[in-house]
């Protein structure tokens, strides 16, 4: 009795976390939505959002997942998001018409292109993955934790942006950038003669296109070597550094004391000691010199 028992605790969980796969057969369906305002985007999908066209959503994907997504819209929210784990046979194309769009947030690794904006002001949050915006603003609110916004193809009088994280921010002929950069967050824009009142902190950078163009070339490639905790406590770290084809990478880890660790990262990653509330302290940036070598975290 006692194995009947536990052979139904394992197969439970199972079957209800068992990932649905797409049956091959693609189709095309359009759906009618209420009027939307704020999109949150938590699905692995070509997401493209219209902000001229009539409210609705065109979905192209495998028959039988397309009723497994969630487009319900309350209060002018969308949570754009799969109600089960799926596994499509080609990527899910999604094209939403949505004329009172004020705002996109990304929460995956995707792009979200909206086009055709015309409206005063627009808010764009990338904390992962890709926000595209072309049309014209107003004033549009930038913010990107590890994610990016670009507006390049977008007509903005002002730009406020807002990084806490190594994310990127392209702005194209802005007159006016103000706002908060850190945590080796680049905002890059286009125009020299634009005004740009922007703080930057803990290793951030604001430039302009001609000012990115003159840097010399750096070298990212990974490198192993060695990472060692010198230190008499177990800390929590946080490391951040760059793709030598472009982008960034992140992610936490514990190391206990006297602990070292078999590394591969990209010459200029910085290693960040992380407190018990969550603020960062900058540790260690990788040297190329440091390949094949046994770092230590601590280097007083």
């Amino acid at each position: 009795m006692k194995k009947a028992i536990l052979f139904l605790a394992f197969l439970v969980p199972a079957l209800t976390y068992a990932q649905v796969k797409g049956n091959g057969t693609v189709v095309t369906q359009q759906f009618d939505l209420a009027e939307l305002t704020r999109l949150q985007m938590e699905l692995y999908a070509q997401v493209t959002v219209d902000a001229s066209a009539e409210s609705g959503i065109t979905i192209t994907g495998d028959e039988n997942l397309i009723p497994l997504l969630n487009y319900d819209i309350r209060d002018g929210r969308m949570v754009l998001q799969q109600r089960e784990w799926i596994q499509p046979t080609q990527p899910i194309q999604v094209t939403i018409g949505a004329p009172a769009l004020t705002s996109v947030e990304v929460g995956v690794h995707e792009t979200v292109k909206v086009i055709n904006l015309n409206r005063d002001d627009f808010n764009a949050r990338a904390l992962l993955g890709k926000v595209e915006l072309s049309g014209q603003v107003t004033t549009l609110n930038a913010s990107a934790e590890r994610g990016g916004v670009d507006a390049r193809n977008l007509q903005v009088q002002t730009v406020d942006v807002n990084m806490w994280d190594a994310g990127l921010i392209q702005i194209g002929e802005a007159q006016k950038i103000t706002g908060l950069v850190q945590q080796a967050g680049q905002v890059v824009y286009a125009n020299d003669d634009t005004r740009v009142s922007v703080r930057k902190q803990q290793g951030a950078s604001v430039l302009s296109e001609a000012e990115v163009a003159q840097q010399p070339l750096e070298d990212h490639r990974f490198i192993q070597f060695q990472l060692r905790n010198n230190s008499g406590k177990r800390i929590h770290c946080y490391v951040s550094g760059p793709k030598p084809q472009g982008g960034r990478f992140s992610y936490g880890f514990p190391m206990n004391p006297g602990q070292t660790r078999d590394k591969d990262w990209s010459i200029g990653s910085k290693v960040y000691l992380v407190s018990a509330i969550g603020t960062r302290k900058l540790l260690y940036e990788i040297k190329a010199e440091d390949e094949g070598q046994v770092v230590k975290l601590y280097q007083n």
